[in-house]
């Protein structure tokens, strides 16, 4: 087994938590009221199992990389670097996904 889940009360404290970041934050007759934000989510539960990329092993390790994943969009892939179910392929899925939001408008303005 991956990961344990806690106890139901830290559970349910945690979820009053969320909502009352999300009530805080957006107001209630907007339809993502109950939604949350993906990459905090996803860092959160990362960590929970061991999977959350180290960015400073990282760009130790393969600065090229490094800088996709800080600066390129969040991928899916970049939870397969580390740590259990690690992936041999996700540097190169990174890699070859990463495209900056700019470089279309720079590809549209030389037109």
């Amino acid at each position: 087994m991956i990961c344990t889940l806690h106890n139901q009360t830290v559970i349910a404290a945690n979820i009053q938590m969320s909502l009352v970041l999300c009530a805080a934050l957006l107001t209630k007759h907007s339809p993502s009221f109950l939604q949350t934000f993906w990459i905090h989510y996803m860092d959160e539960v990362a960590s929970l199992i061991g999977v959350k990329p180290d960015w400073w092993r990282l760009a130790w390790r393969d600065p090229g990389l490094a800088f996709w994943c800080y600066f390129g969009p969040c991928l899916p892939a970049q939870y397969r670097l580390h740590g259990p179910g690690a992936s041999p392929g996700a540097p190169n899925a990174i890699r070859s996904r990463s495209h900056f939001p700019w470089d279309h408008r720079i590809d549209t303005l030389m037109v």
